[in-house]
């Protein structure tokens, strides 16, 4: 029996280090945004662009065994973080994107940088007039972007109950 509860423990120990609570929040060298909250904002269909502002953002889930960041989105779905295009978004769609953190900082497939804060790049709504929308470009990003990195804000181990 010993052995037995020795491997749930150890079982259980990995499902604690895997999940993780985390927000996200802006390092850059621009004072307008440097710290800055980054939220995911409705703009389709089970789509929701991230957007940069405020002091508070949402809490996201992170999978280090799944390399996935994703949210509850609308009853049972569930939102994960994509790239779509050059737009960042929580999307109800399945992604080969895998998200991981170097220290503190997120990477996307391995790369912490290509992480931009740009406005009036045409999201449906027209939400990035007035705010600086995060995107990700691996080349030609627009001279009007802003190079930023995205931190793990605050973050908190959970073990989830599924």
């Amino acid at each position: 029996m010993q052995f037995n509860s020795a491997i749930l423990l150890a079982i259980a120990s990995a499902a604690y280090v895997a999940a993780e609570d985390v927000t996200l929040s802006v390092v850059s060298e621009n004072s307008e945004i440097k710290g800055q909250a980054v939220s995911s904002t409705h703009e389709g269909a089970g789509l929701s662009y991230l957007f940069i502002g405020g002091t508070e953002s949402p809490t996201y889930d992170y999978d280090a065994d799944m390399k996935t960041l994703s949210q509850p989105f609308s009853g049972s779905y569930v939102q994960s973080l994509s790239a779509m295009e050059h737009f960042m978004a929580m999307s109800v769609s399945s992604s080969e994107d895998a998200y991981t953190f170097e220290g503190d900082l997120l990477a996307l497939n391995g790369s912490t940088e290509n992480f931009y804060a740009c406005k009036n790049t045409g999201d449906p709504y027209d939400f990035s007039a007035n705010s600086y929308e995060v995107m990700y470009y691996t080349s030609d990003a627009p001279s009007s972007c802003v190079s930023i990195e995205l931190s793990k804000a605050g973050s908190s181990n959970s073990v989830s109950s599924d």
